[in-house]
């Protein structure tokens, strides 16, 4: 793998996008400007932000750690897992969690939204599992740095409901430790590993986002890439 080194790409961190919500969030388009309202099992899903991390007008949001590189064994792992499923298109680890695994990617001939559902409730050797696996939007291009698609996604269940909100439950619910101001500015990179590269994706943004929001296309024109930007930010 090669040497690695800070991505100079803009990474967000949608809890939305990586919880699996709902079955909307992955198996439909939202578009640029489209103004549906959400359906009802989107509002009953949509989780209260927690009102200490928002407005953050007032919170000092320096990073207090620096990226650290992969593992020597990293590649080994990596190459284990596409000998067990040549669908593993990448390695993601959120340091201080149990976020360390493959992620998968399932691409049918042709290549079809209803993809974005093949792992949703298989783990890597294409078995019933109802963690399911982590994996990247059918549309994504994987690959190093300067090949990754505008807007990479990962998709993940959350394995708490949103009354106990427990971010110490398993899969991509880990990520809800990001609502802890102090947790996220200590765990400030987010590292993702494929054949060709290591990279270290730096997290601006944390977020609930509603459906509506176009918020899980691979490729953007500028202007709406920027609209979508300026809203997380």
């Amino acid at each position: 793998m090669k040497r690695l080194h800070l991505s100079n790409r803009l990474i967000a961190l949608f809890l939305a996008i990586a919880m699996l919500l709902t079955m909307a969030a992955c198996g439909e388009r939202a578009k640029p400007g489209e103004d549906e309202g959400p359906s009802s099992s989107d509002v009953s899903s949509q989780p209260k932000v927690p009102a200490f991390i928002n407005p953050l007008e007032d919170v000092d949001l320096t990073p207090v750690a620096e990226p650290v590189a992969p593992e020597g064994e990293l590649l080994e792992k990596l190459n284990k897992a596409y000998n067990v499923n040549n669908d593993v298109v990448g390695w993601i680890r959120v340091p201080d969690t149990l976020i360390d695994n493959e992620v998968l990617q399932y691409v049918s001939t042709p290549p079809q939204a209803s993809d974005n559902l093949y792992y949703e409730r298989k783990d890597i050797n294409k078995n019933y599992s109802f963690y399911g696996c982590y994996w990247a939007d059918y549309e994504n291009k994987i690959g190093n740095r300067n090949e990754l698609s505008q807007n990479t996604i990962i998709y993940g269940h959350s394995m708490s409901d949103t009354i106990r909100d427990d971010p110490e439950q398993d899969k991509f619910t880990q990520l809800k430790k990001y609502l802890d101001i102090e947790w996220a500015k200590k765990h400030p990179y987010i590292y993702f590993s494929t054949a060709e590269d290591d990279m270290t994706w730096k997290v601006f943004a944390v977020s609930y986002v509603d459906t509506k929001l176009s918020y899980n296309l691979p490729e953007y024109k500028d202007q709406n890439f920027n609209e979508l930007i300026a809203e997380l930010k």
